[in-house]
This record gives structure tokens, C-alpha cells and sequence, in this order.
């Protein structure tokens, strides 16, 4: 802020004539205009007065070696590591991996999100969502000495982070899932063929029946998790998208048991001595009582 620009109580923040020229500087060098590294400023300001503001939330690996090169070129700027999901897996169980996303005012009030601050990136469905508080380990907090009129008057020190590196094991089988994914493709492309072009969506599970462990759950149509989490313009899209790819399915969709029923009722029939393993139960399609 001293270099940079002023913290105002208007607008949050505003560059001075020589932090101007430096955002000028960068700006033609990233390629992006003036006023959109001042607005990323000013956001990160409003945020946090504090803490180093956000200038470029991802450059280029290029750009940021160039910039990280030539510091002495660019002073009042560093290039500093950003945390985010990595998916070694591409956008493979979208349907349960969920959407990552900027925590709201809503959820700031929420207990599923104990701790989290403006800015902070969260789980927002699915497993993201169901487990940020293992997978989240939040923002790094630093400490600042400041005056009575706030102004800046010591070092950030950055505070040790407490809670604990921890992991979350899935029980999903990636083959198992990709042959899911898969077999919902080949249905819909088989039902096209044979006549039901209103064929267009699916959802497989595959489940251990002794204790409920998930192999598998697909969805389709689907989306990419990993697209997602690094274009925004992607991610909001999801959102309007005709063919809901953000509704999973497999947990989410209405649909009447038909056939699935019948092992149950079949099992409840045998244990009650009403049929026999060789009984023979005609499928006529109605009942007359």
C-alpha cells in the first residue's frame, strides 16, 4: 500500500502515480487492461486490508517466470504459490467428486464451513462439499502491526498453520468407474439405434451389497470437475446448460424401482415359505385380485 497505491474508505483502495505506472507496466506485459489489475486490487483489499492484495489470480507459467525473473523490473509485485485441487484423473467422477467454488455471505454464516474466510476457495457439492472440513486446510493467516489510523507500521508475519495434513480414502474403483461411464454411453447409443431417439441421459451404480461401499457412480450427462475449478466461464455455464449436467443422477434423480424390486420381494417370499427356489411367477404385466 505504500509503494502501490492508498487504502481510502470509498472504494477500498487507490493506486498512487508511481503504483499506477508499475500496474500499467504489468498490465502490458500480461496482456490484460490497467483497470482489471486495479479491480483485482481493490477486491482483494476489500477482503483482507491487510494481507498482500491479488493482482493476477493465475498467470501464465510464463508470465509468471518472466515476472519472477525480473523482479528488480517489477518491484512491489511477487509471484507467490497458489493452492488448488489437482485431478491426476482428469475430469473422471465428476458426478461424485463435486464442484469447488468462492465461499458466499450465506455460507460464511454456515457450520458446514467452521472457519473459512472471504475469498477462501470451498467445496460446494459432492464430495468437495461433504468433506471441505478434511480436504480444506483454509487460508494461510499472517499477523500485521498496525497504528491507530491503520496504517501499516511493522512486518506480516505469517502465523504456523495448526490443523493437521489429513486425506480422504474413496472406496471408488477408477476402472470400475470408467466402465460405468461407459456402459451409460453405449445404453443411450443402442436406444438410439433402436428407435428411442428421447434417450438421453443415465445413471450406474455399482454397490458392495454387505456393507454399502460405492464401486461406481455415474452420471450422464456429466461435466469436468477439473475444467471447472480453473474456468470460470466454464463452471457458470454448467449452470444454464439444458441438459442439467450438474444433476447427479445417481442421488439425485426420481424413478420408479420396476425390476430392481423384484430380488427384494423374491427374497421376502422365500424366507416366508410362500415360494420355492424352482416356483415360477408369470410377468403378465397386471394383476387381477
Amino acid at each position: 500500500a505504500t509503494t502501490l497505491g492508498t487504502i481510502g474508505a470509498q472504494n477500498g483502495w487507490s493506486p498512487s502515480a508511481l503504483g499506477l505506472a508499475r500496474l500499467r507496466r504489468l498490465a502490458r506485459t500480461a496482456h490484460v487492461p490497467a483497470w482489471q489489475l486495479v479491480a483485482s486490487i481493490r477486491r482483494s483489499v476489500r477482503r483482507s486490508p491487510f494481507a498482500p492484495a491479488v493482482v493476477i489470480p493465475r498467470p501464465s507459467r510464463d508470465l509468471a517466470l518472466y515476472v519472477d525473473e525480473r523482479a528488480s523490473a517489477f518491484r512491489g509485485f511477487a509471484v507467490v504459490p497458489y493452492p488448488r485441487r489437482w485431478y491426476p484423473f482428469g475430469g473422471l467422477g465428476s458426478e461424485f467428486l463435486g464442484l469447488l467454488g468462492e465461499v458466499d455471505a450465506q455460507q460464511l454464516r454456515q457450520r458446514r464451513y467452521p472457519g473459512a474466510r472471504p475469498g477462501q476457495i470451498v467445496g460446494q457439492s459432492g464430495v468437495e462439499g461433504s468433506y471441505d472440513r478434511v480436504l480444506d486446510r483454509g487460508l494461510a493467516t499472517a499477523r500485521v502491526r498496525v497504528d491507530a489510523r491503520g496504517h501499516v507500521v511493522g512486518p506480516l508475519r505469517a502465523l504456523p498453520v495448526r490443523r493437521p495434513i489429513r486425506g480422504l480414502q474413496l472406496t471408488i474403483d477408477t476402472r470400475l468407474q470408467r466402465a460405468a461411464e461407459r456402459a451409460i454411453r453405449d445404453g443411450i447409443a443402442f436406444a438410439h439405434r433402436a428407435g428411442h431417439p428421447d434417450a438421453h441421459a443415465g445413471a450406474a451404480i455399482v454397490m458392495n451389497p454387505w456393507n454399502g461401499s460405492i464401486y461406481a457412480l455415474a452420471s450422464y450427462p456429466t461435466f469436468n470437475q477439473r475444467r471447472a475449478a480453473t474456468d470460470p466461464g466454464y463452471a457458470r455455464s454448467l449452470y444454464r446448460d439444458p441438459a442439467t449436467p450438474l444433476l447427479d443422477r445417481t442421488t439425485q434423480g426420481l424413478y420408479p424401482t420396476g425390476s430392481a424390486l423384484k430380488p427384494v420381494v423374491a427374497e421376502a417370499a422365500l424366507a416366508a415359505g410362500l415360494i420355492s427356489p424352482s416356483s415360477t411367477l408369470p410377468c403378465t404385466g397386471s394383476l387381477t385380485v
